[in-house]
């Protein structure tokens, strides 16, 4: 959920056994897509058979920020 500040959550599924939120990516929401998902992927060891998730969720962040500044 992004507010009209640019401030929100990031919750993401799919890539882990479970979803989950990292703060530090919240806190850079203001920022950005890329910001947000550099903070959100930090550390992360994909396999080779997942890590085009990567990219994956990269470009989805972009979208979904951008639709929801549009509506906002």
């Amino acid at each position: 959920m992004i507010q009209k500040d640019g401030n929100g959550q990031v919750a993401v599924g799919g890539i882990a056994h479970r979803p989950w939120r990292v703060e530090a990516a919240e806190s850079a929401m203001p920022q950005g897509a890329r910001a947000v998902g550099e903070r959100l992927l930090a550390g992360a060891r994909p396999t080779h058979e997942n890590e085009f998730k990567l990219t994956l969720v990269e470009r989805t962040l972009d979208s979904v920020m951008a639709q929801a500044r549009a509506q906002a």
